[in-house]
């Protein structure tokens, strides 16, 4: 009996310091998903718009982690900054106050109304970089860019990094502002961590919600290779669209 008594005494020991290790251990915090990191940062960004504005207009500001970071004389500053301070957030808004941000709509032009997976670049962009367009290219200065039924092949890559995806754009008079790219293409490069606040609205009646990006587009032959502002199309958006234009 005593020897019984004894294994069991150091079974409950042994159980008892199992019990008090484990606590040693606490258990790994949930995963914040993405569209909940981008519901603090739009929070956070509401609650600051006005004073970002008024002191920081015109330089460079992160907001990653519900925190705001401010303000820097130029885009590389901050992205560094961002990556060093917050190198797991998976969004981030990387922005001018009172340039980038803010609510918009566009439009498209037929081509990409017909398939809105075609990458269309607007008037703003080709006032950086004039193009001349012909029927079969693209012309800046004396460089040439062959294109395809009107449809020129661009490399897309995040802010820094080198391009990873390719797609072909139309040229819009119609759309006002820099690109369109879609949701496959922005969540394949990871676009969410260089995003701008605001929401850009597509078209008149439905008015399609699309977010903001920046994107690095890279165009060789033409001696193109920037940050522009991109406008993402949802992804629920082009999937059900039909017919297509080919």
């Amino acid at each position: 009996m005593t020897a019984i008594l004894t294994f069991a005494a150091i079974l409950f020991a042994l159980q008892g310091n199992a019990t008090t290790e484990s606590r040693d251990f606490p258990e790994p915090a949930p995963k914040v998903s993405l569209a909940q990191q981008r519901a603090v940062n739009e929070a956070v960004y509401r609650k600051n718009a006005a004073s970002l504005k008024s002191l920081h207009a015109g330089r460079w500001v992160v907001i990653a982690d519900g925190v705001v970071t401010a303000s820097f004389e130029c885009f590389e500053s901050a992205v560094a900054t961002a990556d060093r301070a917050f190198p797991k957030a998976d969004h981030r808004f990387v922005f001018r106050p009172g340039i980038d941000d803010g609510d918009e709509e566009f439009v498209q032009s037929p081509w990409s109304n017909a398939d809105p997976s075609w990458i269309q670049l607007g008037r703003r962009f080709r006032s950086d970089y004039p193009l001349t367009l012909t029927v079969s290219d693209w012309r800046r200065d004396a460089r040439i860019h062959t294109t395809h039924e009107g449809r020129g092949a661009i490399a897309l890559g995040a802010p820094g990094s080198r391009p990873a995806a390719t797609a072909r754009a139309v040229c819009s008079n119609l759309f006002e502002q820099d690109l369109t790219i879609t949701g496959s293409i922005a969540e394949s490069l990871k676009l969410e961590r260089f995003s701008v606040p605001g929401t850009a609205f597509l078209g008149s009646h439905d008015r399609i919600a699309c977010t903001k990006v920046l994107c690095r587009v890279t165009l060789d032959d033409l001696g193109i290779d920037d940050v522009f502002t991109a406008f993402v199309i949802p992804r629920a958006h082009v999937e059900r669209w039909t017919p297509r234009m080919r």
